[in-house]
This record gives C-alpha cells, sequence and structure tokens, in this order.
C-alpha cells in the first residue's frame, strides 16, 4: 500500500516538474523529459495539461515536441480546441499535423478561429 502510494506521489510531482519546465519554456529539457520516456501525461489537473500550457504561451516548437508524444488523443483533440478558440491557427495545423482530430471541435470555434473581424 506504501509502495503505491509514493509511486503515485512520484508521478504527480513528475508532470508538476514538467508543466514547470513547459512555462519556463525549457524546451531542450522538456525534449530531454521525452527522451527518458518519462510521463507526459497522467490526467488532466484544474484542467491543465503540459500541452495546453505550451498552447496558453504559443510556443510552437514545444507544441510540436509534446503533440508528438501525446498520449491521449482526447486531450490532444481538446488542445485542439483550445488553440482553434485563440485563434492560434498555426498551432491548430501543427496539432492536427501530430494526430489531433477535428471531430469534437465545434465547426464554430474553427470558423472563428480564421475569422480576421477581431
Amino acid at each position: 500500500m506504501k509502495e503505491n502510494l509514493e509511486k503515485k506521489d512520484k508521478k504527480k510531482s513528475g508532470t508538476s516538474e514538467l508543466f514547470s519546465l513547459v512555462r519556463k519554456g525549457r524546451l531542450f529539457d522538456v525534449q530531454k523529459w521525452i527522451e527518458l520516456e518519462k510521463p507526459v501525461f497522467d490526467g488532466v489537473k484544474c484542467g491543465k495539461t503540459a500541452l495546453s500550457i505550451a498552447v496558453d504561451k504559443g510556443f510552437h516548437s514545444m507544441v510540436d515536441i509534446l503533440a508528438a508524444a501525446w498520449p491521449d488523443q482526447k486531450t490532444l483533440n481538446d488542445t485542439l480546441e483550445r488553440a482553434a478558440s485563440k485563434r492560434q491557427v498555426e498551432l491548430v495545423w501543427l496539432l492536427m499535423e501530430k494526430g489531433a482530430k477535428l471531430e469534437g471541435v465545434s465547426p464554430r470555434v474553427i470558423a472563428e478561429c480564421c475569422d480576421n473581424r477581431n
């Protein structure tokens, strides 16, 4: 029982550390993280994932490397909608290249993403 709790704590602190690296823009450290096969996703915490943080920052290279290693299709698709709602067209295309699917994204969000009036 104690071993299971320790493993969960390590996993939680691991993705928290990844969140910090992404927020600080430490691209090479995140690349190393992925090369070492450390977890990039262990569930959504407070509506955030490392990938959504990279999208919020608009850091294309960070989105690229995280999306390429992203293990969860649902959150990858959710992040596509997030990028579209923020009108980050380049990130929408990038996420689609990395496997995000448009099926879960509202057509209204996609239309507004490319709307130049605002």
